[in-house]
C-alpha cells in the first residue's frame, strides 16, 4: 500500500477504487464551482439592474461587495476548468 498519495499504487483493485473517489471528488467540486459562479453572477446582476434585493438578501444587512462577487466568478472558473496534467511513469 502506497503511504503517499503521489506514490503510485500497486494493487490494480485499489488503483481503482482511487479512481472513482477521486473521480466524485472532481465531479462534486466542479458542481460547487458551478453554483458559486451562477450565484455571484445573480449577485453582481443585482448592481447591474439596480435590485438591491439581490445583493442584499437582508434588509439593512450586509451586502455582497462586487469585487467579491468577481473574485469568485474567477476562482469558480479556475476549478470548473481545471487542467489536468498526466504524469508519466
Amino acid at each position: 500500500m502506497a503511504f503517499s498519495t503521489l506514490d503510485p499504487l500497486d494493487n490494480k483493485k485499489q488503483n481503482i477504487s482511487y479512481e472513482k473517489r477521486t473521480r466524485y471528488v472532481e465531479i462534486l467540486a466542479k458542481a460547487l464551482a458551478l453554483g458559486c459562479i451562477l450565484l455571484s453572477l445573480l449577485s453582481i446582476s443585482g448592481y447591474v439592474f439596480l435590485a438591491p434585493q439581490l445583493y442584499r438578501p437582508i434588509a439593512g444587512g450586509s451586502a455582497t461587495h462586487p469585487l467579491t462577487g468577481l473574485i469568485i466568478i474567477f476562482i469558480g472558473f479556475s476549478v470548473f476548468l481545471e487542467h489536468k496534467k498526466t504524469s508519466q511513469y
